[in-house]
């Protein structure tokens, strides 16, 4: 499941890498300003409120390569906190709550990625079955762990959190 998570997010770093038609829209506006700013520099010059810009050129590929790795940074380090979160033995209720938690908060950031950067959700389907999957381990992990605690005679964080109320 977090393997299915983690492959589908990296496809998406991948995949932005290389931009779309809306990033080149913005590109080519961008380009036109800087174009008509440079014209415009005399009259800027005669102007005394008026500043040049020394905003770099328009970089595409510095750009793509530049967002793509970001986001592909902070999925290895997701990934890194959801696989730590279940390295102690045994599991608490806390550490399925936490790695629960993160795997679909990663999934809601990778597909507000691809909205944000206006990609077409190529996983969407995908990501939801692992989802529903995920909704079934967390609940089959929690009882897991409930019934060593409860064998072991140990107390549950839920113990107490029920007696607070």
């Amino acid at each position: 499941m977090t393997l299915s998570f983690y492959r589908t997010c990296i496809r998406c770093t991948k995949d932005i890498k290389h931009g779309n038609i809306y990033d080149e829209q913005e590109f080519q506006a961008r380009e036109e300003e800087q174009k008509a700013k440079r014209t415009d520099v005399k009259k800027m010059m005669s102007s005394s409120s008026s500043s040049i810009s020394f905003e770099p050129p328009v970089d595409r590929e510095n750009e793509l390569l530049s967002r793509s790795s970001y986001y592909l940074a902070f999925v290895k380090e997701s990934f890194g906190q959801e696989v730590d979160c279940l390295k102690t033995i045994p599991w608490s209720e806390s550490d399925v709550s936490r790695f629960t938690f993160l795997m679909k908060n990663g999934e809601e950031r990778r597909s507000w990625i691809l909205k944000t950067y206006k990609f077409d959700d190529p996983y969407y389907d995908s990501s939801r079955t692992t989802l529903r999957k995920l909704e079934s381990w967390d609940e089959k992990a929690t009882d897991v762990v409930q019934k060593i605690y409860r064998i072991n005679q140990w107390s549950l964080s839920s113990d107490y959190a029920s007696e607070d109320m």
